[in-house]
């Protein structure tokens, strides 16, 4: 028995485990761009999620215009090859299927690029497990997160309950705007602290536990 008629899914850190596409051509960018060598990925951890445009200005110290430049250049390489470096979460295609036979509307509200989305999904074949895609529509895209989830919402109509599943304080701050409710996605990239603020109904270490949390036994 369904708990909600919608389910609203960030991507990064939430349906798949994208580091080291982003971090790696994070790492190309600032070499090839600024010339700054950053011979360990971790430090781009803090690049999953928000606008990277946002993360080279506030989290690098670049200029707005260095940092456009940046970007350009990180999309040279994850067009190319990053893109298609990165895992689904253990469980998640199980949830997506349990979700789907309960006719559960799905839909991804992300502030990753729309198109890219669509190729990650399409190469696992699970496009069609979504009712729903929106996501940015270039790097001077100034839509919100709150953007995101209302779009989704617009989409599925206004009969019905919705939550919104996410691993960053952005995908909370989305739900929160939105009036729905939030499960915290624990084993993506943000950190239990950030949700401190923010309700949720669910602090999840697995898609097991959303699985078991969204689909009530009767």
């Amino acid at each position: 028995m369904r708990k909600y008629d919608f389910v609203l899914f960030d991507f990064d850190g939430t349906l798949y485990n994208t580091f080291l596409g982003i971090a790696r051509s994070c790492q190309y960018a600032m070499k090839v761009e600024m010339g700054r060598e950053y011979p360990d990925i971790e430090v781009f951890r803090k690049c999953i999620g928000p606008p990277l445009r946002e993360i080279f200005v506030s989290g690098f110290g670049l200029s707005e215009e260095e940092a456009r430049r940046t970007v350009q250049r990180f999309r040279e390489r994850y067009n190319r090859e990053g893109v298609l470096e990165c895992e689904l979460y253990p469980g998640v295609r199980e949830l997506l299927n349990r979700l789907r036979a309960e006719k559960v509307g799905l839909a991804i509200a992300s502030s990753k690029p729309a198109s890219m989305i669509r190729t990650i999904l399409g190469n696992d074949r699970l496009l069609d497990q979504f009712d729903f895609v929106t996501g940015i529509q270039s790097e001077d895209d100034p839509s919100t997160k709150t953007d995101m989830v209302r779009r989704a919402l617009d989409y599925f109509g206004p009969d019905g309950r919705a939550v919104m599943i996410g691993d960053r304080f952005y995908d909370a701050e989305g739900a929160q705007n939105m009036g729905i409710d939030f499960i915290a996605a624990l084993y993506g990239f943000g950190p239990e602290s950030e949700f401190a603020p923010y309700p949720s109904v669910l602090h999840a270490h697995s898609a097991q536990e959303i699985s078991e949390f969204l689909l009530l036994q009767e």
